[in-house]
């Protein structure tokens, strides 16, 4: 009649089919001793062993099953990749490698045509001072052409010169070449005129 507390309490656990199989281990004494106070120790331990061998195949299952979802997911990922992923990537790469290319060949056709451009301003630059200097030059002659016309004799002639009568020398041969064809003209009627016989106010041919 004592040795069923003494069973009881050997359990360990309010529950008789439980027993604490982790703290048996390396307690040989122990076990030996439970032995004696319960009979059915071993059996409950055996029972006891075959739950946490079932629970052990349970989860070694379950991992496995785990294990070989996540090698068809990582199987399916790597097919995808060789046939979705490398070959997009092979293409951008080359996508890549063109667009550069393109874009190297703009850049120096962009700096040529601002070379070009700004060779162009200065030759641009260069006719228009050109045309300045030329358009200034022309007013100037055709000022000078149209007072030569209205005076009938050019300003490079000293006036001296123009009252005296015929230019002579450097003057004349200056003269001579400004003279217009109509004043050649003039001129050459002037000489043919008599000695003596001049205009008022100096030898100065009739304005045309």
């Amino acid at each position: 009649m004592a040795s069923k507390p003494a069973a009881t309490a050997g359990a360990g656990s309010p529950d008789e089919g439980e027993v604490d199989v982790a703290g048996l281990l390396n307690q040989r004494d122990k076990i030996k001793t439970l032995m004696r106070r319960d009979p059915r120790f071993i059996g409950r331990l055996i029972t006891q062993l075959d739950k946490h061998m079932h629970k052990m195949m349970a989860e070694k299952h379950e991992r496995l099953e785990q294990i070989r979802a996540d090698e068809e997911a990582l199987a399916t990922l790597d097919a995808t990749v060789a046939s979705h992923i490398t070959p997009n990537l092979e293409r951008l790469e080359v996508t890549i490698a063109e667009k550069t290319a393109q874009r190297a060949a703009i850049e120096a056709a962009l700096a040529q045509q601002l070379s070009n451009c700004r060779d162009l301003g200065k030759e641009v630059s260069a006719l228009v001072s050109r045309a300045r200097h030329t358009s200034s030059k022309l007013r100037s002659k055709t000022a000078s052409d149209r007072l030569q016309e209205a005076r009938g004799f050019t300003s490079t002639v000293p006036t001296t010169q123009l009252i005296r009568g015929k230019p002579k020398g450097a003057a004349a041969a200056a003269a001579a070449a400004a003279a217009t064809p109509q004043q050649r003209q003039q001129g050459q009627a002037a000489n043919s005129r008599p000695a003596g016989e001049g205009l008022i106010g100096g030898d100065r041919p009739a304005a045309g």
